[in-house]
């Protein structure tokens, strides 16, 4: 019975990269250029971000817990971000910076709701996402901050 659970265990670990790889071979056959450097670049582009919000999520993860509000606090650091370099005309370094530390609050008080008040960490982050989600529409209204040209951001 062991040796049939581990089978298991393995045939899950490969289901993943098996899956990718017959994606990848899917769309070079019936795609047109996907096998190409640009379409490569283009994917690495549009993607990497969720890549570093994967990579810190990991560790959490790892350690038995969940983050639900990974994403609105990235939407929080990007309305603060934005709405400092346009409505302040702070230079976009500080405002990233300060958008740093607003993400660390916005953990810290993700890691204080969990860790000191005892609420699981599913429902935390959820209720925290939504409150950061709801400062980001409180904030804009729902509508986008375009950033000035002049800044070399756009």
């Amino acid at each position: 019975m062991e040796k049939l659970g581990k089978k298991k265990l393995d045939m899950q670990k490969l289901l993943a990269p098996a899956a990718l790889v017959i994606l990848y071979i899917v769309f070079s056959i019936f795609g047109n250029n996907f096998l190409s450097l640009d379409m490569v670049k283009n994917i690495l582009e549009s993607s990497y971000y969720i890549g570093f919000m994967a990579f810190g999520v990991t560790f959490i993860i790892i350690t038995g817990g969940i983050d639900l509000s990974v994403a609105p606090v990235v939407s929080l650091s990007t309305v603060l971000t934005a709405s400092l370099i346009t409505d302040h005309g702070m230079n976009w370094v500080l405002a990233a910076l300060i958008a740093i530390v607003a993400c660390m609050l916005c953990g810290t008080i993700n890691g204080v709701l969990v860790t000191f008040v005892k609420i699981p960490p599913i429902i935390a982050t959820l209720a925290t996402s939504m409150a950061y989600q709801g400062l980001c529409l409180l904030y804009t209204k729902g509508y986008g901050i375009n950033l000035p040209a002049e800044n070399g951001l756009t």
